[in-house]
């Protein structure tokens, strides 16, 4: 097949396969996202199977049902406008998985060829009116046809009441967040840089106190089949913190800054990979990474103005091999500044009003941190 895809003259080629065993045609390699001019300019070699490399598909098929609702605009992940082969392969990942209970585990990927992969094949969806939301019950020509274990699990009956378009003045990131449906992914780090193209916003490094840090995008290391991921190098020493933020930055928030945070309101938690080069261990013990929110609250008061920070109160350690960690948002409280230097703070986060959502590792007895250092990545934040 790669044979074959060398020899195709067109910029554009993708091939799916919904087929038995049509998995094994290839290791998966992950899109770096780009804009859509610069996609639609590179050329690219593009593979989507219908399952793994060992696994049957039913005749009957799932996969296609939910690849024609993807090309529709069903797997428009970023609500541009567009759907990109990426997109639809990672739509393919959730909602297939989703509806044969994990029977069945669709691939993506792009030729192994640095002058084939670096382009995205591009479809159009039909748009539907923009003078207002429009909604689109799925047809059931093209409804997948549920197997009784998907129907136990109510995934597919849940597909008929689905947001199809969202107007071209409401795709910012506010209004994805607010209006949209499903996993947002803050971050995957497949731009290479600490660019979050989904975010519209960069992630920048901070630090209080004598301490050292240093952020950068690193393809050396990656989780979950991704390509690349947030390095952070860091240096405490007693009484310091260093964070990594992405969001509404300013020296002393007003209620401007809460007219623009972002509504989180629809998520439950906040996933992420998360790795470290020390073992933990009795003598070795990695200090932990709190993941944290800064919260616009017009009752609050503090020299920064009307903001409050909150933290997981549950341990986050890293290890020295990449593990999942998901943060419900009910497990944040408030973190030992709001309670030091904020009066009038309500004692759970705003998620409506979220300014900034940060990093951070502390060596304030307090945060339960130590002076240390150490080196961590992080890859594929994603909120739920």
């Amino acid at each position: 097949m790669e044979v074959l895809a060398l020899k195709v003259k067109s910029k554009h080629f993708i091939m799916v396969f919904d087929s038995c065993f049509s998995g094994s045609l290839f290791n998966v390699v992950r899109a770096a996202p780009v804009d859509i001019s610069e996609k639609s300019a590179r050329p690219v070699r593009q593979f989507i199977t219908a399952g793994g490399a060992g696994e049957q598909v039913p005749d009957q098929s799932v996969f296609k049902a939910v690849f024609l609702q993807g090309i529709s605009g069903d797997a428009d992940l970023n609500a541009d406008g567009y759907v990109t082969g990426s997109e639809l392969g990672m739509h393919l990942q959730e909602k297939v998985v989703n509806y044969t209970r994990g029977g069945q585990h669709p691939q993506y990927g792009k030729i192994n060829n640095p002058k084939l992969d670096r382009g995205d094949f591009i479809f159009v969806p039909p748009q539907a009116p923009e003078k207002k939301m429009a909604v689109k019950r799925t047809p059931e020509a093209i409804e997948p046809q549920a197997t009784p274990r998907a129907l136990e699990s109510g995934s597919a009956e849940g597909q008929d009441d689905r947001v199809a378009s969202i107007p071209r003045e409401a795709r910012t990131p506010h209004q994805v967040l607010k209006r949209g449906q499903g996993p947002f992914v803050l971050d995957d780090f497949e731009d290479r840089d600490l660019w979050s193209q989904n975010f519209y916003d960069k992630w920048s490094r901070h630090k209080k106190g004598r301490a050292r840090i240093n952020v950068s995008a690193d393809t050396s290391q990656a989780a979950d089949g991704t390509s690349c991921a947030m390095k952070i190098e860091y240096k405490l020493n007693v009484k310091s913190v260093v964070s990594v933020r992405i969001g509404i930055r300013a020296p002393c928030i007003n209620e401007s800054h809460g007219q623009r945070a972002y509504d989180l309101s629809r998520f439950n938690s906040i996933t992420f990979f998360l790795k470290g080069e020390k073992d933990p261990s009795f003598l070795s013990k990695p200090n932990k990474i709190l993941a944290t929110l800064m919260c616009y609250s017009a009752a609050a008061k503090s020299k920064n103005g009307k903001l409050a920070q909150y933290y997981h109160r549950s341990k986050v350690v890293p290890d020295k091999e990449w593990k999942k960690i998901e943060i419900p948002f009910d497990d944040f409280v408030p973190s030992m500044w709001t309670r030091n230097k904020v009066v009038d703070y309500p004692p759970k986060p705003d998620l409506a009003k979220v300014l900034q959502i940060v990093f951070i590792v502390s060596s304030f007895g307090g945060d339960g941190g130590y002076p240390d250092s150490n080196t961590i990545w992080i890859d594929e934040i994603v909120l739920q």
